[in-house]
C-alpha cells in the first residue's frame, strides 16, 4: 500500500533572478524564508503524523539556511520518504551532499528544467549527467519540465538527449492558469501542441489529458496534504487557492480528515488524484 503523501511548500523564497512566467505561486527572491524554528516546528509535527511521503518544493527548498544539515535531519527521524524539487541552480555539490545526507529515504530529487537559467538544454543535461558522475545515484534523479507552449519543441529535445544519454525521461508538468476567483485550470493546448506533448513516457501512460476528476471521490485532506510555509495546510493546491483550509499543522488540535469528498474541479491540479486521492480503479 501507498505511504500517505504530504505536498510542502517549504518556502515561497525563489533564488531565481529571472521570474517564470508560468510560476502561479508568485515566488520571488525578495521574500523572506519562514523561522528555522516555525520550519523544524512544522517538520515534528509531520513526523507526530505517521509516516509520509514528503513532496518538498517552494520555492527553492535549496535557498533555505540549513536544509541539507538540520531541516533533512529532523524529518529522517521519522520513516518518511523523500521528492524534493530544485530548480537546478546550485553547485552540484550542494545536491550531492544531501543525496548523501537523505540516503536510503530519498526517493527523488527532482531537477525542474527552467529554460531561463538554462537557454541551452544541453547544459542542463550536462549538468545533470555530472552530477550522477560525482556519485549521484542516477535511480534518485528524476527531471521535470513545464510544458510551456513555447518551448516544447526544447523540453522535447532534453527528453530525448536525456533519455538516449542517460536514460532518463523527462517528467512533463502542464502548465496552469489562474482564475480570477484564485482556481486554477489547465491551459488550452493547440492540437499541434498536444501533438508534440503526446510523446512524452508519462502522458502516454495516462488514461486521459488532462485527468478530468469532476465528481470522482478523492481522498485529498486524509492521505494527501497540501502545507504553505506559515503552517496553515489544506486538502490540495486547488483548495488552497479557494480558501478552504483544514487548520494549522502547527497547532496542537490539529487533525486530518477522516473521509473522502468528491472532487469539486473538473482538473486535479495538485497530480495528487492518479497516484494517491483517488482509490478507485480508474
Amino acid at each position: 500500500m501507498k505511504k500517505r503523501r504530504i505536498s510542502w511548500a517549504i518556502t515561497t523564497h525563489c533564488n531565481n533572478v529571472h521570474p517564470c512566467e508560468y510560476c502561479i505561486s508568485q515566488s520571488n527572491k525578495y521574500v523572506k524564508h519562514p523561522s528555522l524554528k516555525d520550519i523544524l516546528l512544522i517538520a515534528d509535527k509531520i513526523n507526530a503524523l505517521g509516516n509520509w511521503e514528503i513532496y518538498i518544493n517552494g520555492g527553492e527548498p535549496f535557498s533555505i539556511p540549513h536544509f541539507n544539515d538540520i531541516i533533512i535531519p529532523k524529518l529522517l527521524k521519522s520513516d518518511n520518504e523523500f521528492f524534493v524539487t530544485s530548480n537546478f541552480s546550485y553547485n552540484n555539490d550542494r545536491y550531492l551532499d544531501f543525496v548523501t545526507i537523505a540516503q536510503k529515504q530519498l526517493q527523488k530529487l527532482n531537477l525542474s528544467y527552467h529554460y531561463h537559467l538554462f537557454p541551452d538544454y544541453l547544459q542542463f543535461a550536462n549538468k545533470v549527467k555530472n552530477l550522477i558522475s560525482l556519485g549521484c545515484p542516477k535511480e534518485n534523479i528524476i527531471v521535470s519540465a513545464v510544458l510551456h507552449p513555447n518551448k516544447l519543441e526544447q523540453i522535447k529535445k532534453l527528453d530525448i538527449h536525456l533519455n538516449e544519454e542517460l536514460g532518463i525521461y523527462l517528467y512533463p508538468q502542464f502548465i496552469k492558469i489562474k482564475n480570477k476567483d484564485g482556481s486554477l485550470s489547465p491551459y488550452n493546448y493547440s492540437d499541434y501542441q498536444l501533438n508534440i506533448i503526446s510523446c512524452f513516457e508519462k502522458i502516454k501512460k495516462q488514461k486521459s489529458f488532462p485527468l478530468n476528476t469532476s465528481n470522482m471521490e478523492c481522498w485529498a485532506g486524509t492521505d494527501y496534504l497540501f502545507v504553505i510555509p506559515n503552517g496553515k495546510s489544506y486538502r490540495c493546491q486547488q483548495y488552497y487557492h479557494t480558501k478552504n483550509d483544514i487548520g494549522n499543522i502547527k497547532c496542537p488540535n490539529f487533525k486530518l480528515l477522516n473521509q473522502a469528498a468528491k472532487c469539486d474541479f473538473e482538473y486535479c491540479s495538485c497530480g495528487s488524484a492518479q497516484e494517491i486521492c483517488i482509490k478507485n480503479e480508474m
